[in-house]
């Protein structure tokens, strides 16, 4: 076997490992409600060993393969429906914008993707809701939809701070030993 057949062996073993790994993951937020957002987001962190291990486009291939087991195999949908709107490409995402070079320009794209893709996923799944529209009045609605935003970009801003952490001690202490 050639050098090139084993680095592509081996790519392809990464893959499903940290695709089964994924999955597993995903579906154990279902098992575990309570920490159900942070199995998911821990699940979207798994992508970046392939972006920084063999490029952006093997975190594609993993954020898809993961993306299709997930609506194929999880009980419920809600795991899989986040891992796919909101955390699963973002590694391959914010690789590509970090290019930019621009702390600024950075942040407000980021930022930008971030509130497109809540506001996406609370139109086209306005379910998500629903525990807290059934016992408010209309003007607390619009009290809690503003609420959800000015937290959920806190939580954006801590995750990829802690995200870009987590990438950083990979990179300069595990990567080179896998």
């Amino acid at each position: 076997m050639s050098g090139a057949d084993k680095m592509k062996t081996r790519q392809i073993a990464y893959t499903s490992a940290l695709a089964a790994l994924s999955v597993l993951i995903l579906y154990l937020s279902f098992v575990m409600p309570t920490a159900r957002i942070a199995a998911i987001a821990l699940a979207g962190i798994l992508p970046a060993i392939l972006v920084v291990k063999y490029g952006i486009s093997s975190g594609f291939v993993l954020y898809l393969v993961v993306s299709l087991l997930s609506l194929i195999l999880l009980p419920n949908k809600s795991a899989a429906i986040l891992y796919i709107v909101l955390f699963g490409h973002y590694p391959m995402i914010k690789s590509l914008i970090e290019r930019i070079g621009r702390l600024w320009v950075e942040w407000i794209l980021k930022l930008a993707l971030f509130n497109m893709l809540a506001t996406g996923l609370l139109l086209l799944a306005p379910g998500l809701l629903a525990g807290f529209v059934a016992f408010v009045d209309f003007s607390s609605f619009w009290l809690i939809i503003a609420a959800i935003y000015f937290i959920g970009n806190i939580v954006f801003i801590v995750y990829d701070i802690g995200f870009t952490g987590l990438i950083a001690v990979f990179i300069n202490r595990i990567a080179r030993w896998m």
